[in-house]
């Protein structure tokens, strides 16, 4: 029996699990090794064929061989990047996969095989699916990818003869060849069968992601398949496109250049500039275009090039893409610039020539929002009043909201009249469109006259009382009560107008056009006061609202009659609307096949009109340009037939647009969906809906413009719908009701999605219900399908009841430690009390609940990031310590301490925080220093009065606080006084005074906290000497006012935390200390005793209300400093005496030494304790510095450095001493 090496890797595949389960796999492990090492080189391997029907694993290091190897439906084979599949013909049929980690080669390499991937001589993909990074050819290798079949690839054989190898071939026969760059000669991109070329033939596709450079000569592409590629290298020669297959070149991202070569001419078929999605950036060729034939269509994105030609054939700019072009020379062919719902813009820098124009045949057309730009020099002549050259320039049509540009125009004010005169040899008759870009002066004329001359004046206000009935005028805005009819068309741009006001008494439309905004300019606004009404339009009426965001202050009346008003909202305008109130043969479009729009509305009557929502997807996961919607129907009966199609959006119940926008974009973050992908309608209900009869819902990704209308009673959810429902407005109110008599139908399809917003434990969410017989697939709404936006709560789909459509959702709080492990228990157990008290809602008007549930929340922080929201959450709840008042409290209250010690110390004065210095005069007249104290002499009597600058700055890490490590940056100056008297050389006593100020930044795991802080204190103090020994005594009290805030991450979308917290600190100490003379050298070690009761008042964190209420909490700390001094003194001939000193000592801490935190969530019956640490339990403490004494007045400077475990702290202290 013969055995191969395929045979047995496969065997173990196949068979893997089986042998685990009966313990066998080491079993036959080591029979297959005994018997290669038993067989040893003579053993033989033969190839066999293999069928591959289900999934089949190539691991690294293996490989397999087989002689055919076909892969079937369901079939998928996957080559680990270092694994190996060697065979002679490969098939993979439709249904099945093949995917190479590395590469994948056919043909016979003459030795140098390679070493991973796919090898055999051919390769046929016969409606499957291959995917590899390389596709290399030996000698003889074949690839065919046939109808319905793909291969991807990042790289393949460049454009050489040789290496694509002796005969290798690769042939598109009506597959798809999917690859990110390719370079290829001319000679070898062809249509007809041919050795070492690729053939692209029975309506193939190449796609090149990127660069699709084609060498070594011109190219005349007559290829029997179409090409996309991002852009076209042509190496310096031209391309011909001359094959009915389409050329689609989408542009590289960020712009650049899109072709490479010296010319590029359109003779047959179809060319295409940006077909897709809108591409970024701005797309170039200094190349001419010609078109003699065919069409080439700008439809998306900024593109430029050289001059264009043409001779026949057709040129259309629409969607919103952007044409600029060097010079227009049209002998005969159609120019089109915009659609019928769309928009393009054509702008020509140099000499212009056009052919006469003829309806749908020849000439220049603008259309629907088109904008046609050229130079006024290049087209007008030096009088104003007609061509440049009348023999090669004719009249160009501009229908009806397309706008004739006059770029460059420098000469001074026409009249009307002398407009009007241009305006009618610039445009061909019946034109309905405008003329803008020359100066003219309006000053006494009417609407009509404006609208006669065509003339487009965007900054200018005309007194529109007495209406128009012809012609089309654009102006900024109007006053008095304006009619449009006859046909006539008004646009208001809200520009010049007085604050932007559109029209100051409403419009009037009677089968006429009233367009707000304008495609000719930038983005816009304003506000139209007044209603406008077509309630009683003889015929069709249209308002369109393009390219900025539009106010109808009043009510938008639409046609109760067999007519009709349409409603166009697009090229990403916006309109607000106070009431609509619609009939059923009107409707209102929200974006188009182009460009997207937004529609806001309150007290909306349908009475059965269409509202249809649809623009393109951007890329996978872009949200940016979806049409949306949020719009209020009077009492929530939705009496539209409205589809929420293609990258759409609508809440309904709420004006809040974005909303759903935000609730989308934190849904995929979480990896719930893909925008476009694995979601691409959405539709949100923020209140109760009912579904009137003569309404109907369609949430369906698929619908583009021109569909259907959503089908009457009837509420559909398609296959990749989103369903979001917001619980707290909501309430325990039906989502979704069917109209009263309980007639409507809901139907729920297969892979549809719900999203619960917020909720409470142990709610039950009625979703949809009071419908007629409905319908419900067993997996939408429920499973995977079904998710909630936060962790803390969990939801269980009920059953569905197909006789009313009624459905619910259950609610169930899960543990906050077992999603946020971070939290520690106690705040732990806080948020749970919260979510079973409160519920999660992140548009509480609590704002402790709103706080939480967003930090929770999936939509905002949540599980994104669950180190993140927990810190978020304890953060704030310490937020006084956070921002370092207890440390800022601490150290001020050491400062003042410290500054009165020094009156009665032997040392030389100095402390941790400040020092004060005195020199006094012996009774043998010489100076000696002290401070406070004589060198083992006594007091000095009487009076002395002391001043001492303050200054200090801490740094402090990786403090614990629960599950988290923080710290803070800090800086505090200020300044400490006092006076004491001196009685009997032994006895001290005095009071002081200090005030202060500083700044603090936290650091660490938490959000970052400023604190700017005020402090101010006085003390007692008293001391006692007697021969070397001396003792000191203070008490004091300090108080502290901090302004807390704490930043926000801005997920959270809401404000920064922010805290006034107060604070004060009783401190008393007894030091003792010895001097020991050694000569020149005083030694003076020293030991004390320091008790401080810390308090921090009680606080709120607030952010548009109360956050947190935190309760006053305090801390006993005791420290026990000892250390050791030394100090010598020298003095000048003139007097002066010097005297540095050198200072080192510890200070042990017990007691308190962390913060507590107790903190509650406003309406919640619990709270939360939490720690965190503020003080080390041991501190080095060190200074160096010196005095400069004469007579009864003293300076002095000191350094101070302290450092512990988790914190250093520098000092520079300056003294200022006199004594009476």
């Amino acid at each position: 029996m013969r055995f191969t090496q395929g045979a047995l890797g496969m065997l173990a595949q196949r068979y893997k699990g089986i042998l685990k389960k009966c313990h066998l796999l080491n079993t036959l492990g080591a029979v297959v090794v005994s018997a290669f090492l038993m067989g040893g080189a003579s053993m033989a391997f033969a190839a066999a064929p293999i069928i591959i029907s289900d999934s089949h694993q190539v691991a690294d290091s293996i490989t397999e061989e087989y002689t055919t190897i076909d892969v079937n439906s369901g079939g998928s084979v996957s080559i680990a990047r270092n694994g190996k599949v060697v065979g002679t013909d490969v098939t993979v049929n439709s249904g099945g996969t093949l995917t190479s980690g590395k590469n994948l080669h056919f043909g016979n390499f003459s030795g140098a095989e390679p070493n991973t991937g796919l090898l055999a001589n051919t390769l046929t993909i016969d409606g499957g699916v291959v995917t590899g990074t390389h596709l290399g050819f030996g000698n003889g290798g074949v690839v065919a990818v046939n109808g319905g079949g793909r291969l991807t690839l990042d790289t393949m054989n460049d454009n050489t003869n040789s290496a694509w190898g002796g005969n290798g071939k690769l042939t598109i026969n009506g597959g798809i060849l999917d690859i990110a760059n390719l370079s290829i000669a001319h000679d070898k991109l062809v249509e007809a069968d041919t050795a070492n070329s690729l053939i692209l033939t029975n309506n193939g596709q190449l796609i090149v992601r990127d660069a699709l450079a084609i060498t070594d000569g011109s190219f005349t592409n007559t290829l029997g398949g179409a090409i996309k590629a991002g852009k076209l290298v042509m190496d310096g020669q031209s391309y011909t496109h001359n094959t009915s297959n389409s050329l689609n070149i989408i542009g590289m991202a960020g712009g650049g250049a899109f072709f490479t070569g010296t010319n590029l001419t359109v003779s047959q078929g179809d060319v295409f500039l940006g077909s897709d999605a809108t591409p970024s950036g701005t797309h170039t060729t200094t190349a001419d275009v010609s078109v003699d034939g065919g069409l080439l269509q700008v439809g998306h994105g900024n593109w430029q090039a050289g001059d264009l030609t043409q001779t026949g054939g057709q040129v259309k700019v629409s969607g919103n893409g952007v044409l600029a072009v060097g010079k227009l020379d049209q002998s005969d062919g159609l120019l089109t610039v915009g659609g019928t719902s769309n928009t393009g813009k054509l702008t020509v820098d140099g000499s212009f020539a056009n052919t006469t124009y003829n309806a749908g045949t020849a000439g220049v057309a603008v259309t629907g929002t088109g904008v046609l730009g050229v130079k006024y020099s290049e087209l007008v002549n030096a009088a104003g009043d007609d061509f440049l050259y009348t023999a090669t320039q004719k009249a160009i049509n501009v229908a009806e909201g397309g706008t004739l540009l006059l770029n460059g125009y420098s000469g001074s004010d026409m009249t009307v009249a002398e407009f009007k005169t241009l305006s009618d040899k610039l445009l061909s008759t019946g034109s309905t469109g405008t003329v803008q870009g020359i100066n003219v002066d309006t000053s006494g004329a009417s609407l009509q006259d404006v609208a006669s001359a065509h003339l487009a004046v965007p900054d200018a206000v005309v007194d529109g009382s007495a209406g128009i009935t012809s012609g089309a005028a654009t102006v900024g805005g109007v006053t008095g009560a304006t009619v449009i009819s006859g046909g006539a068309s008004l646009t208001l741009t809200g520009q010049g107008a007085a604050a932007e006001v559109l029209a100051t008494d409403g419009v009037t439309l009677d089968a006429s056009t009233l367009t707000l905004g304008s495609n000719a300019g930038s983005a816009g606004s304003g506000t139209l006061y007044g209603d406008i009404d077509a309630s009683s339009s003889t015929g069709t009426s249209t308002i369109n609202v393009v390219n900025g965001n539009y106010t109808v202050a009043g009510e938008i009346k639409g046609a109760h009659t067999t007519n009709s008003t349409n409603i166009n909202v697009t090229n990403s305008g916006r309109l607000t609307a106070q009431s609509l109130e619609l009939g059923s043969n009107d409707t209102i479009n929200v974006g188009n096949a182009s460009n997207s729009g937004t529609l806001i509305a309150t007290d909306i009557s349908m009475n059965g009109g269409r509202i249809d929502f649809d623009p393109p997807f951007a890329a996978a996961g872009d949200t940016s340009n979806a049409s949306m919607g949020g719009l209020a129907f009077t009492s929530n009966a939705v009496d539209a037939l409205m589809t929420v199609g293609q990258n759409s959006m609508v809440s309904l119940g709420s004006t809040d647009a974005e909303w759903l926008r935000t609730e989308v974009q934190r849904f995929q973050s979480d990896g719930k969906g893909l925008w476009g992908q694995d979601i691409t309608a959405a539709l949100a209900l923020r209140t109760p809906q009912t579904l009137d009869a003569a309404g109907g819902i369609n949430v369906d990704g698929t619908w583009v413009t021109g569909g259907s209308a959503a089908t009457a009673n009837t509420a559909h959810f398609a296959d990749k719908s989103l369903l979001v429902v917001d619980a707290a407005g909501v309430g325990s109110g039906v989502a979704l009701s069917g109209e009263a008599g309980g007639t409507s139908t809901l139907i729920v399809d297969s892979g549809a999605k719900l999203h619960i917003v917020g909720g409470q434990d142990g709610e039950t969410l009625n979703v949809t219900g009071g419908f007629g017989a409905s319908t419900k697939d067993a997996a939408s709404w429920t499973g995977s399908n079904l998710t909630t936006s936060t962790a803390l709560l969990s939801a269980t789909g009920g059953t569905f009841d197909t006789a009313n459509g009624a459905y619910s959702v259950s609610l169930k709080a899960n543990a906050v430690a077992s999603s946020f492990p971070m939290l520690s228990s106690s705040m732990g157990a806080l948020v749970d009390r919260m979510v079973i008290q409160t519920g999660v809602n992140p548009n509480s008007p609590n704002a402790g609940v709103r706080f939480i549930s967003r930090a929770m929340s999936d939509n905002y922080i949540g599980t994104t990031d669950r180190n993140k929201a927990a810190a978020t959450v304890e953060g704030a709840a310490q937020m006084a310590a956070v921002g370092a008042v207890q440390g800022s409290t601490l150290s001020a209250a050491t400062a003042a301490s410290g500054a009165v010690l020094n009156r009665t110390s032997m040392a030389l004065p100095r402390t941790d925080m400040s020092q004060a210095v005195a020199v006094r005069q012996d009774t043998d007249g010489s100076l000696s220093l002290d401070s406070g104290l004589s060198a083992g002499d006594g007091l000095k009597n009487g009076l002395g009065i002391w001043i001492m600058p303050l200054y200090q700055s801490n740094s402090v890490w990786g403090m614990k606080a629960e599950n988290f490590k923080t710290g803070y940056n800090s800086n505090l100056g200020g300044i400490a006084m006092g006076a004491d008297y001196t009685i009997n050389d032994m006895f001290r006593f005095g009071a002081a005074f200090n005030v202060g100020a500083g700044y603090a930044k936290s650091n660490g795991d938490f959000n970052s906290t400023d604190n700017r802080f005020n402090f101010w204190g006085v003390s007692l103090y008293g001391g006692w000497v007697y021969n070397n020994f001396g003792l000191s005594a203070d008490v004091g009290y300090t108080g502290n006012y901090s302004k807390v805030e704490q930043d926000m991450p801005a997920s959270m979308q809401m404000s920064d935390l922010k805290a006034d917290v107060t604070s004060h600190a009783w401190n008393t100490g007894l030091k003792a200390e010895y001097k020991f003379n050694a000569g020149a050298l005083d030694i003076i070690p020293h030991v004390g005793v320091r008790y401080l009761r810390l308090v921090t008042d009680g606080y709120d964190v607030k952010s548009g209300g109360t956050v947190f209420e935190v309760d006053e909490s305090m801390q006993s700390i005791w420290t026990f400093p000892v250390g050791v001094s030394f100090a010598k003194a020298f003095e000048t001939e003139s007097g002066w005496q010097i005297k540095p000193q050198l200072d080192l000592g510890v200070i042990p801490a017990a007691g308190d030494v962390k913060a507590r935190s107790k903190a509650r969530i406003p309406g919640v019956d619990s709270q939360a304790e939490m720690k965190m640490q503020v003080l080390d339990y041991a501190t080095f403490d060190g200074g160096l510095g010196f005095e400069l004494g004469k007579g009864d007045f003293t300076l002095g400077l000191n350094y101070n450095l302290q450092a512990s475990e988790h914190r250093t702290g520098h000092g520079v202290f300056g003294s200022l001493r006199y004594e009476f």
